[in-house]
């Protein structure tokens, strides 16, 4: 379950940007040394905010009834049929649909029958929710985060990541304006020459090229992001990981005459407009180059071999936020980004791994006063220390 979180975890990020990968399978899922899996193979994805694909594609024991059957289909209720294999394979180690005949095989996947194997109760129904033939009945992915089998293993009280997605753009885009890098890489994925680019950047509503412009130049800052009402002491609602973040864009190298330039440090030393910084890498967020103003310098702080189950030491860092009035986005399974707005103190949360057992965690700070950094990771540390004992106890 872990590890099919973690592939739901990536498949919302994908979705939220219109983006389906159309050939999810084990041979296509990545895993580190730390079983932290990587989704790779991006050679069937097609950008999709709204309409249907028609392309049947992808492998037949993964593939959904509807792409079989060669019918018009969402690219995003497919994956989610895949991911059912996925899971399906994962807990009995064989797959749902096979035969050795293929025209056997896609029959069975049309029907959709197949064998359960005796797994838990939650699990047998997230799958079966999940290879579900009708497109209109098949559960989503906010379904299933929300479904008993995948929390099994979570702590009591841990509140599940969501990514922030990418703005919706429809405002014409110069060409003169675009890195030439990002003209490079237009071209090496089949636009033809720069009219047909300029075509799309122009175009009324959200085209792919304005989405490849977006997630190349956005420049990412916390200030963006749509925090909660500062009027309100109210808790995130849900709706706000979906609104549009209000983040400044470089479309070009920034200067002192350009009414969106600010100056800005980064920990890697890169120029002003340089970077490909966006939200389309949130586990990169703390590299990325966070706008600042001239006296502000990023300060981190690291903690080392913490001996706790990730899920649980975040758990306990969100029970402190939400009772410390701490506004924060859980981004993915290892990064937060705080604020706690009466002071102005912006950071950063990323945890990795040292080993499969011993996480760090390193607190940025993006913007605040020295004194109220240190009072945050003075607190920190109060809870990562309550977190150890708990369980030695």
């Amino acid at each position: 379950m872990r590890i099919f979180r973690q592939l739901i975890y990536g498949l919302e990020f994908l979705h939220s940007h219109g983006i389906c990968h159309r050939d999810l399978k084990p041979e296509n899922i990545l895993l580190d040394e730390f079983d932290q899996i990587k989704i790779a193979d991006f050679g069937f994805a097609r950008w999709m905010p709204t309409n249907l694909a028609e392309t049947s594609c992808g492998s037949p024991h993964y593939a959904a009834p509807e792409v079989i059957r060669g019918l018009r289909y969402d690219g995003r209720a497919s994956d989610i049929w895949s991911c059912g294999v996925i899971l399906f394979a994962l807990c009995a180690g064989r797959l749902p649909f096979d035969d050795p005949s293929i025209r056997n095989l896609l029959a069975k996947v049309k029907t959709g029958h197949y064998n359960m194997p005796p797994l838990p109760y939650p699990i047998q129904d997230l799958i079966s929710r999940m290879l579900t033939v009708s497109v209109a009945d098949r559960i989503t992915i906010d379904q299933i985060k929300a479904h008993e089998a995948f929390h099994l293993g979570l702590p009591d009280g841990y509140h599940l990541p969501k990514p922030l997605p990418l703005p919706y753009h429809i405002d014409p885009i110069d060409l003169n304006k675009v890195d030439s890098t990002l003209l490079n890489i237009f071209h090496s994925i089949g636009y033809k020459d720069d009219e047909q680019i300029n075509q799309e950047l122009v175009a009324p509503g959200r085209t792919m090229a304005k989405v490849f412009c977006l997630m190349y130049n956005r420049l990412v800052t916390l200030q963006s992001i749509p925090w909660p009402d500062l009027s309100t002491e109210d808790q995130i609602p849900e709706e706000a990981f979906m609104m549009t973040p209000k983040a400044v864009t470089m479309i070009s190298p920034g200067s002192a005459n350009d009414p969106f330039f600010r100056p800005f440090h980064n920990r890697e030393g890169i120029e002003p407009g340089s970077l490909v910084a966006s939200l389309a890498h949130p586990s990169d967020l703390g590299n990325l180059p966070i706008m600042q103003t001239d006296d502000e310098e990023v300060v981190s702080q690291e903690f080392t071999d913490i001996e706790v189950p990730l899920e649980l030491i975040c758990r306990d860092i969100q029970n402190y936020f939400e009772l410390s009035n701490i506004d924060y986005f859980y981004l993915s399974d290892t990064q937060f980004v705080i604020r706690k707005a009466d002071v102005g103190l912006f950071s950063t949360l990323d945890f990795e791994y040292q080993t499969p057992v011993l996480l760090n965690l390193q607190i940025t700070k993006i913007e605040g006063s020295i004194q109220d950094f240190n009072i945050l990771i003075d607190q920190l540390h109060s809870v990562i220390a309550k977190t150890c004992n708990s369980l030695i106890a």
